[in-house]
């Protein structure tokens, strides 16, 4: 086991030295200087500025309601008043020949491009 932990702990290592060497490569930069951090508009009082206002949270307290009702299982009247309408197509009547994108449904499409066959994508 003693020997195993050592082989472990040599690799790890090894692969710290050598994620330390690559990055030490001119490729990666260099670090600023603070003279050159001055010419730029966006460095205020010794910080870079961000040119958009940055919003304190991307989720209002509506969302984060819901996030939580859903995943306590609430369903506070959230099912559609009445049968969500569908369109049933026979994938087979329709025209090989011709560029055909069908929605399947949420994330799903079938693509039918004639010069390459069919692609199915999930999102």
């Amino acid at each position: 086991m003693e020997k195993v932990s050592g082989l472990f702990a040599i690799v790890i290592a090894s692969l710290a030295l050598s994620g330390y060497a690559y990055l030490q490569h001119p490729k990666f930069g260099a670090i600023a200087e603070v003279a050159s951090l001055d010419r730029s508009p966006n460095y205020v009082d010794g910080r870079f500025q961000n040119l958009q206002p940055d919003p304190e949270t991307t989720i209002n307290e509506d969302d984060q309601k819901g996030w939580i009702d859903m995943l306590m299982g609430a369903d506070n009247d959230k099912t559609p008043p009445g049968p969500v309408p569908t369109d049933v197509t026979d994938l087979n009547s329709l025209d090989r020949a011709e560029d055909i994108v069908v929605w399947l449904g949420h994330s799903s499409f079938l693509f039918s491009l004639p010069a390459n066959g069919y692609l199915l994508i999930q999102c």
